[in-house]
């Protein structure tokens, strides 16, 4: 890494608008409640054509927990990006000898701001 920065995800990140051509986020989402305001920050900070690519336990985003799904779909109702990969569940933490851990799904998703 060149650079690192520690911010607030539920807070105005701390970068430039169209920063990022890509963005990835693995294991973190399930820790965010404010989708209303990552999901545009994410937009923001990301070039046109940029990939945001995370995954998110099945059940939080099927379910609609914090309203993960809805905040994303009003952002592709509005024309800021469109969702190209919406995964099948696929293990979280197999190994883990934690069956309450070891049975979680997880998807990948992918939007790509227009």
């Amino acid at each position: 890494y060149e650079q690192t920065v520690q911010g607030n995800l539920e807070l105005e990140l701390p970068f430039q608008n169209e920063f990022f051509s890509g963005i990835i986020s693995v294991g973190v989402l399930s820790y965010v409640h404010r989708f209303d305001i990552l999901f545009p920050e994410v937009c923001r900070t990301m070039k046109a054509r940029g990939i945001f690519i995370f995954t998110h336990r099945t059940e939080l985003w099927d379910d609609n927990i914090d309203e993960c799904a809805t905040e994303a779909s009003k952002l592709e109702s509005i024309g800021s990006w469109k969702r190209i990969h919406l995964g099948t569940p696929e293990p979280y933490m197999p190994e883990n000898p934690d069956n309450d851990e070891s049975d979680k799904t997880i998807r990948i998703i992918a939007f790509q701001k227009l």
